[in-house]
């Protein structure tokens, strides 16, 4: 019993090490350069067309927050939480707090918690974003 339990908590520091290490992965990597909100779209439409959907699913969420930081409602920055730019929304533009919300659970989920990318769902957010912008006079 005593070397089961030993395993079962080496199994749970291994898993909780490996979270904590995804956990603190940057959104923006090393040496990128932030791109318009609307080379993010493509880029996320290009890459779900070719089934790369975890990436996707990043430059997606990054057309959002580079949309939000053109329109002076967040400031992009590599140290930030998302829920800190929640707070930036809720401050600044409060009517897309819930959209934002949608974005980043979506976001987190595959990012960093390798959960799958919901195809339908990627879609109908692509759609969104480009109504957004249009509503907003922005083109792609």
């Amino acid at each position: 019993m005593a070397v089961l339990g030993l395993v079962g908590i080496i199994y749970w520091l291994f898993r909780r090490m490996i979270w904590e290490q995804k956990k603190h992965r940057p959104l923006f990597m090393d040496g990128e350069k932030i791109r318009s909100h609307a080379d993010y779209l493509r880029d996320a439409k290009e890459k779900a067309a070719r089934g790369e959907w975890r990436e996707g699913e990043r430059s997606l969420f990054l057309a959002l927050l580079v949309y939000l930081q053109m329109k002076s409602w967040v400031r992009v920055e590599k140290w930030k939480t998302n829920w800190e730019y929640a707070e930036e929304i809720e401050e600044n533009q409060p009517s897309l707090r819930d959209v934002f919300g949608r974005f980043a659970r979506e976001f987190d989920a595959v990012w960093y918690g390798q959960a799958l990318v919901d195809e339908v769902s990627f879609w109908q957010r692509v759609n969104e974003l480009e109504g957004i912008w249009r509503e907003e006079g922005q083109h792609e």
